[in-house]
């Protein structure tokens, strides 16, 4: 990292210790932390339920998703969301808001204790937890799971897990590609020749391991013998874009003056 690298971060973290301290000196107790006093306006309240769902897989996963499936994710996924989203807002919000006014209360949970008695909400709390471990969960035991194992997506998450435990013990093509391209920016970046042998060793290996010489392209996979294995990794149609784009940066850090 440099200089302005860690400048970045810096600012970030204290803008972040900023945020802290005046959301504890503004916060008195559990309403303003959980729903701002009641003071928020209706548009923000939605827009913050909205990204608070967001993670990497929205962006990335069900990308890679609808790349490899078609229109029929936006069948299965976006639509219905939408329309729970429009009948949801249509018919339970205004309900929720004129309850937690005249109840004074912040959550469904609470307004179950209200409502029934503390097991129902007991029973409702734990219900949620449960659903959310198998939301995050492994889904190898779901039958359509299949239809999404491709891309690698499963319930929402990308099954990073699966894929770091089914490659743990061999070698992938694109992991040298960048490896190589690293190495020789090290180097150039830093003039030590220590990362320049390092990646003259890589290469030696790299480009005697993957290259298949008949058929004029790379092998995607190899066992740690070197030996070539007959099955796919992640998602096939993007695993030859990091060997391209590493070959290209490497000639391009070759042919700049050192």
């Amino acid at each position: 990292m440099q200089t302005p690298d860690w400048i970045t971060l810096s600012l970030f973290f204290i803008i972040m210790i900023g945020i802290g301290l005046n959301a504890y000196r503004r916060v008195k107790g559990t309403n303003d932390f959980y729903v701002a006093g009641g003071g928020l306006p209706w548009w923000l309240a939605g827009i913050s339920h909205h990204v608070s769902g967001y993670s990497g897989v929205v962006f990335t996963g069900y990308a890679a998703l609808a790349y490899a499936t078609g229109f029929n994710l936006y069948v299965w996924w976006a639509l219905n969301v939408t329309i729970a989203c429009l009948l949801g807002a249509w018919l339970i919000v205004p309900r929720w808001a004129r309850l937690r006014d005249a109840l004074q209360v912040q959550s469904p949970t609470e307004y179950l204790k209200i409502r029934y008695d503390i097991k129902t909400q007991q029973v409702i709390a734990w219900l949620g937890v449960l659903l959310k471990l198998l939301d995050t969960a492994d889904c190898s035991v779901i039958p359509w799971q299949t239809a999404l194992r491709q891309p690698g997506v499963c319930l929402g998450m990308i099954r990073m897990e699966t894929l770091i435990a089914d490659t743990w013990s061999s070698k992938i093509w694109w992991v040298h590609s960048e490896a190589l391209y690293t190495l020789l920016l090290m180097a150039e970046q830093h003039d030590d020749p220590q990362f320049f042998s390092l990646y003259q060793q890589t290469a030696d290996y790299v480009l005697n391991t993957f290259p298949n010489r008949e058929q004029g392209e790379w092998t995607q996979i190899r066992d740690r013998e070197g030996v070539p294995l007959n099955k796919v990794v992640a998602l096939p149609v993007k695993d030859p874009f990091h060997i391209m784009r590493n070959l290209q940066l490497i000639v391009s850090l070759c042919g700049q003056p050192s």
